[in-house]
């Protein structure tokens, strides 16, 4: 895991995986600053939103943005993209309220 991130809910376990379309539920503190760096998703949808705090987007096709509490992001992978996630604020943590992977099928 990045340097900066705290699951409460580990996508390691196994019962937070796989759970049909459902492929991993991530519930994530970002600490200040920090991130998930470019990173490949495919051949599945990813939805995002935030409970508290701002997170940065930017991916392989040019989207770039910030996404704010009551918002809702829908990153559809295809046939492959690259990604990156940060925590927009230099002072304080994010909390995105849900990061569902939904598999295609």
């Amino acid at each position: 895991m990045p340097v900066g991130i705290s699951r409460s809910i580990p996508t390691t376990t196994p019962n937070n995986t796989h759970w049909g379309a459902l492929r991993v539920f991530n519930d994530d503190v970002i600490h200040a600053g920090q991130g998930f760096g470019m990173h490949p998703h495919r051949d599945m949808e990813i939805i995002t939103c935030v409970l508290d705090g701002a997170l940065e987007h930017q991916d392989s096709l040019g989207g770039k943005g910030v996404i704010r509490p009551g918002e809702l992001q829908v990153m559809s992978a295809g046939t492959g993209i690259f990604h990156s996630e940060r925590n927009h604020s230099t002072t304080e943590p994010l909390r995105p309220d849900a990061d569902l992977d939904l598999s295609r099928a």
